[in-house]
């Protein structure tokens, strides 16, 4: 990687491209590595991400599906307890 090395990045939901402006040597937090490229990505692919944007999968499970929370899990222990 060098200063001035450009890349396009995709995902299934979205596509966008960045140019290097600068190197860092060690990991930094995000605030200081968004100052070291510069977002080029054309217009086409920016309306599409905005299309997209909504259904960017997270890798999170939705809220309330899955398996109980722990209070859910002591109330049904409790009421199994009880009978």
């Amino acid at each position: 990687m060098a200063i001035g090395d450009k890349y396009t990045v995709k995902t299934s939901a979205r596509r966008w491209t960045i140019e290097v402006t600068g190197l860092v040597h060690n990991r930094v937090a995000y605030e200081e590595a968004v100052k070291n490229y510069v977002d080029i990505t054309p217009e086409e692919d920016k309306l599409l991400n905005q299309q997209t944007g909504s259904s960017f999968y997270t890798g999170k499970r939705q809220s309330k599906t899955g398996h109980p929370t722990k209070k859910q899990r002591r109330d049904l222990e409790d009421f199994l307890d009880d009978l």
